[in-house]
């Protein structure tokens, strides 16, 4: 005789589609944000607290906290792909590699259906499995939009996964969401305005403590965090200057830490930093203009930054958009006990609009602090999880060449 639990999840099994289309009447939901360098917009659940993407091609995530865990969690992910990928490959895809996923076992598909999505037809997916020895439930689905006028496709993934205390809420909160997706015109994120800040990323270690832009893409790297919107039109041919081509993140900000052998000064390092972005500008044709240089200051700190415009220097590549970089550097004396720390933020935004790169970069510079063991706790980017995120993770053959935790030479 099958236990109570295998028949529930033969029941939600069978609910699948239905609920899927139908959505649930009682759930309230929360204003739809927009999402516009991912063309999408959709609605949360009321009581869901938005997180700050940990994957590259991550949109939104947002989870229920239960006794201070994520016990729903929903994913919305958009993943750049070539001309024979399909939503059922793509999904085939994605669970083979939740599959290879160490803390992953026993994974079993219970139902697999098409959906239609926005008006898309998509492939749906009903999975459980256990996650570091706990069962989770998962529903998602896959569909691919298709953006002839960029020579573009991008194969939109949702996913819904809940513990063991709330699987009877899945099907609801998936369907409602399904229900709430319409899609938008992309655009580069680079003209967005930043308005809000999200959770403070920290590492007292190194004495540090950073608020990134709300929806911003952050990933912890060995010397500090790189941060930034995926701008998925950089993949249909409009290109920024060919000197920081290949990076997707656009605007990307990146705050690093190092140590220096002899307390050289904000100034001189960064001077020479302005003189590597210049070498390696005119190595690739690039032409880099300084727009402003001079004293700036850092969470109170004294130090030294510059504003640059690269654009391209030949005729030939008039069609290459320019890109600014603002770099502002703070150098904190060494003592006895360590040695002397520069510390490093550096925003390339694609575009020509000096003012309102530097007014991104001033908002993104006033969520950053100086930290002490003594005056913060130890590093965090986010509350423990106990659903997997895994199900999200871009298939192999859809992730970029180059990596998203490498600086740009002006940054070397």
């Amino acid at each position: 005789m099958p236990s109570r639990r295998i028949v529930a999840l033969l029941v939600i099994a069978g609910m699948f589609l239905p609920c899927a289309l139908a959505g649930a009447a009682g759930l309230k939901m929360q204003k739809p944000r927009n999402f516009r360098h991912a063309g999408i917009t959709l609605a949360m659940p009321e009581g869901f607290k938005y997180r700050q993407p940990s994957e590259l091609f991550e949109v939104a995530r947002a989870a229920q906290v239960e006794r201070e865990q994520d016990a729903l969690t929903v994913w919305l992910s958009a993943f750049p792909v070539g001309p024979k990928h399909t939503s059922e490959s793509f999904l085939d895809v994605t669970v083979a590699d939740l599959k290879r996923t160490l803390a992953v076992r026993n994974l079993e598909m219970l139902k697999r259906t098409q959906l239609r999505v926005a008006g898309i037809e998509g492939t749906a997916s009903l999975i459980k499995f256990t996650y570091q020895g706990e069962p989770v439930l998962a529903a998602s689905v896959c569909f691919i939009r298709e953006l002839k006028k960029h020579k573009l496709r991008i194969c939109y993934n949702l996913t819904v996964e809940a513990g063991p205390e709330q699987q009877s809420k899945l099907l609801a909160v998936f369907g409602e969401v399904v229900k709430s997706i319409s899609l938008i015109a992309l655009q580069h994120p680079s003209v967005e305005i930043v308005d809000k800040l999200g959770e403070p990323v920290k590492d007292v270690k190194r004495g540090w403590s950073i608020q990134p832009p709300r929806g911003w893409f952050v990933s912890l790297t060995i010397n500090g965090v790189d941060m930034g919107l995926v701008d998925y039109l950089l993949l249909a041919g409009t290109l920024p200057a060919e000197g920081l081509s290949g990076r997707l993140l656009m605007p990307r900000m990146l705050l690093s830490v190092s140590n220096e052998k002899t307390d050289i000064g904000a100034e001189q390092c960064a001077k020479k930093g302005l003189q590597l972005a210049r070498k390696h500008g005119a190595a690739k044709r690039v032409t880099t203009d300084v727009v402003r240089q001079g004293p700036a200051s850092l969470d109170g700190r004294d130090g030294y930054g510059f504003t640059l415009r690269q654009s391209a220097k030949s005729q030939a590549k008039k069609d290459l958009v320019p890109v600014i970089i603002i770099r502002r550097i703070v150098c904190i004396p060494g003592d006895s006990d360590r040695p002397c720390r520069s510390y490093s933020l550096l925003l390339i935004v694609r575009g020509d609009d000096v003012k309102a790169a530097e007014a991104m970069f001033e908002k993104i510079a006033g969520g950053f602090k100086f930290v002490s063991p003594t005056t913060a706790p130890t590093t965090t980017t986010a509350p423990t999880t106990t659903t997997a995120p895994a199900t999200s993770t871009a298939p192999a053959d859809t992730k970029p060449a180059a990596t998203t935790t490498t600086a740009p030479d002006s940054e070397k």
